[in-house]
Parts: structure tokens; C-alpha cells; sequence
């Protein structure tokens, strides 16, 4: 990880607050919906980094290699018909 490359001063919350209110039909809600990451802002950034820290960040990475870790083991013991 390298913390020392993130500037977190221009860090800025960009969530669509139509959706933000919403109880189902949000990111991450129990409804999902087709959208491109340019249909909420022209430059396509999405999320809100304000609450960022190296601490966070490695602990999501960690978690997200682990995950892969996992789903890719998942994956070599499929059994294919041959």
C-alpha cells in the first residue's frame, strides 16, 4: 500500500442523493438496477473517500484477496464431464 500517494484534501462525497434516500433501490440495496458510472457524473467517479484511512484501506484490500483467494479455490474444484 502506499498512503503517501493519497491526497485525501481533494477527497469529495459523490453519491447521488436521489438514490442515497432510497431504501431498496440504492447501491447496495435489496434491488438492484442496470447504470453506468458516467450516469451519475460526467467523470464516472462514484463513492464517497471521506472516511478513508491507510488503516481502512488495507484492511479492505486485505479482505478483497482473501475473497478472491477463496472464490478462485472455489473455482479449481469445479468438476467438469470430460
Amino acid at each position: 500500500m502506499r498512503p503517501d500517494l493519497v491526497n485525501l484534501s481533494r477527497a469529495e462525497r459523490r453519491v447521488p442523493e436521489q438514490l442515497a434516500k432510497k431504501k431498496h433501490v440504492k447501491f447496495g440495496g435489496s434491488v438492484s438496477f442496470g447504470w453506468l458510472s458516467n450516469d451519475f457524473h460526467e467523470d464516472g467517479y462514484i463513492g464517497d473517500p471521506t472516511g478513508a484511512s491507510p488503516e481502512l484501506g488495507e484492511k479492505l484490500f486485505s479482505a478483497a484477496v482473501e475473497s478472491l483467494c477463496e472464490a478462485l479455490s472455489e473455482i479449481k474444484s469445479f468438476k467438469f464431464r470430460e
